[in-house]
């Protein structure tokens, strides 16, 4: 869902009524200093390029919108908001790296924040003093080499994997997703989740799934007017303050409840080691707690989980798919699995720079099938200009990632083609191709936990290919069910 099928679900009183609005403003604004802005298809009066945005996988019209003006960046006008798309690695590089400071900030989120209380997740939050402190946490966990204080964890959660899939193979994305929350609960709260019925899983995934739609670009008009947040629920057209309503019951209660079970298991002396006990002791320890502190805390750890489980789950389905749809990579995968493991036992994390071809694997599962398409939108926080071309201060700036990470000038030809060998020369890997980082963001805004997601995805990915082999499936009469390979389009794919 976009913005022009949200238009057409509105009473013809309401359109009026809101374009009477979007007039005003239109021609409250219009006094102001003209921008030259990249270039972009001409829109209509007022509402502008809002009918221009296809109802789904709008990455790959961004891309074709640069190819059509020639420009590396182009510009979208949606009611009078400019929304900047970035499409090329040197524009990416350029502006949401080399002038990181100014493009950190994150555009009002009014239904995800306001009306459904996502306003606890780190990757929503407007760049200032609280975003330092969840990121700082981030870091000292998961930045660096200190990713891998978990891995024991993820090899667990590896072999849980396995066991599962070996008890019923037809469920392999049920498990995976179990594999994922159970990973991550375990090691942010010291929760046991023992099957996909848990309590604390079920309030995650509930949030995770609202998350997945309201994020998606355009979706609710709210996200472009503020003040419609301010609707009566009964007002025709006002749907989506009952959808916040409901939504937003498990959203505020993640980071509650599964604090009060780390508080409870340290009152009663049952608590598991985890990153949540130990940042509620040092606390004590210090003498440090206050209310700030804990809504810090708290909304640092349910960050955790918002942006570890579904990245960890796209990715591994992912892979599944490519290993159906490409059977001569995943041969030459398990083979080299083998060849590093002896095939007498699973393969551990020491075993990875000795698998070079699993490595190449791994890169091209990033690149090949994005989890997020197109990054969560940046805000740019003062007025800058970038060959020629004004970006104006309170801009929506957006990187395609899709486009980035299928540059053929970067990755060689045929990019929609799943190809780890793009990675390689003469048996390694080849430090010409860059790794896929744009799968996990942009200058500041990068996903602070990307080292913790791949080093599961690799783990686990390694210890399918040493025990499974993976095929189309087949129906009742026996015949070969040939996979889609389509994808959902929204914020996470």
């Amino acid at each position: 869902m976009n913005l022009s099928s949200v238009l057409m679900d509105l009473s013809l009183v309401d359109i009026a009524a809101f374009i009477a609005l979007v007039y005003t403003l239109h021609r409250l604004l219009s006094s102001k200093p003209k921008h030259h802005l990249p270039p972009g298809p001409k829109g209509l009066p007022i509402i502008g390029n809002i009918y221009d945005i296809p109802e789904k996988y709008e990455w790959i019209a961004y891309r074709g919108l640069s190819q059509r003006y020639g420009s590396g960046i182009i510009t979208l006008n949606l009611m009078g908001a400019p929304v900047i798309v970035i499409n090329s690695r040197e524009a990416a590089k350029d502006l949401l790296e080399g002038r990181s400071l100014i493009y950190a900030d994150r555009p009002n989120f009014p239904m995800l924040n306001d009306l459904m209380g996502f306003g606890w997740e780190t990757a929503f939050a407007h760049y200032g003093e609280v975003w330092k402190a969840h990121r700082k946490i981030f870091y000292q966990e998961f930045g660096g080499s200190n990713a891998a204080t978990y891995n024991h964890q993820q090899v667990d959660s590896a072999r849980f994997l396995l066991r599962r899939l070996l008890d019923d193979p037809a469920v392999f994305m049920d498990s995976i997703r179990l594999m994922a929350g159970r990973m991550i609960l375990g090691i942010t709260y010291g929760i046991n989740v023992k099957a996909a019925d848990d309590y604390y899983l079920q309030i995650a995934e509930a949030s995770l799934k609202a998350m997945a739609v309201a994020a998606n670009a355009g979706s609710f008009l709210v996200d472009i007017f503020p003040l419609l947040r301010f609707t009566p629920d009964w007002f025709p057209g006002a749907g989506f303050k009952r959808r916040a309503k409901e939504w937003r019951k498990p959203i505020v209660a993640m980071p509650a409840v599964t604090m009060d079970f780390v508080e409870q298991s340290i009152k009663n002396g049952s608590a598991e080691p985890s990153i949540a006990y130990k940042y509620l002791s040092q606390m004590d320890a210090d003498e440090a707690r206050t209310k700030e502190a804990e809504e810090i805390l708290s909304g640092t750890m349910a960050s955790f989980y918002a942006g570890g489980a579904d990245t960890t789950v796209s990715t591994l389905c992912s892979f599944v798919l490519a290993m159906i749809l490409y059977p001569e990579v995943q041969k030459k995968g398990k083979a080299a699995v083998d060849e590093a493991t002896g095939s007498g036992r699973l393969p551990e994390f020491n075993d990875y720079k000795s698998m070079p071809y699993l490595q190449a694997i791994v890169n091209e599962v990033l690149r090949w099938a994005p989890v997020v398409p197109l990054a969560i939108s940046h805000r740019c926080s003062e007025d800058n200009k970038y060959r020629g071309y004004d970006i104006p201060a309170g801009a929506t700036v957006v990187g395609n990632v899709w486009a980035l990470l299928n540059d053929e000038s970067t990755y060689g030809p045929d990019t929609h083609k799943f190809s780890p060998d793009r990675f390689m020369k003469d048996g390694n890997l080849n430090p010409a191709v860059p790794f896929p980082s744009e799968a996990f963001g942009f200058g500041r805004r990068k996903c602070p936990g990307r080292n913790l997601a791949v080093d599961s995805v690799k783990i686990t990915i390694a210890s399918l290919l040493a025990v499974f082999e993976f095929g189309k499936a087949v129906d009742d009469d026996g015949k070969t069910i040939e996979p889609s390979g389509e994808y959902t389009s929204g914020m996470l794919s």
